[in-house]
């Protein structure tokens, strides 16, 4: 499929942002990706910072990546993320962080699979990123 073709094959968290781009797969891709660069830095930056005990970098990142969830129509992925914001306090934040955060990590985790396998261009079925079966890990609560 050439880069001016319109894209059909959308992860569904993307599809609002597909519509809002007119389904142009170009234009898609590089939305995506960008979107895909930027919250993989400060996924691994947030969890550096709270491995660290630094509750207000945080908050901060955890906006940041929200922020970048909710510009590519991927609101799922926001759950465990917004709670943080909400906080003012350190022990607050640690408990969301590790409360609410920790229970929800999965779906941003799984946004993230497919904005990787959708750059990429891996197709449905075996093919993804990971391999990992979409939807919450087995001990976690939805």
């Amino acid at each position: 499929m050439s880069s001016e073709e319109h894209c059909s094959d959308v992860p569904r968290e993307f599809a609002e942002l597909a519509r809002a781009l007119g389904h142009h797969r170009e234009s898609l891709r590089r939305v995506i990706a960008a979107f895909y660069r930027s919250t993989m830095t400060d996924l691994v930056a947030m969890e550096h910072a709270a491995a660290h005990g630094h509750w207000g970098e945080v908050r901060r990142l955890s906006y940041r990546i929200a922020l970048g969830c909710m510009q590519v129509e991927a609101h799922a992925a926001t759950q465990g993320l917004l709670p943080l914001r909400e906080v003012h306090g350190d022990v607050a934040a640690r408990a969301i962080f590790f409360g609410v955060y920790g229970q929800h990590r999965w779906r941003l985790l799984e946004t993230l699979e497919r904005a990787a396998d959708f750059v990429l261009g891996e197709g449905e079925g075996d093919a993804g990123f990971s391999g990992t079966p979409p939807g919450p890990p087995a001990n976690a609560t939805a």
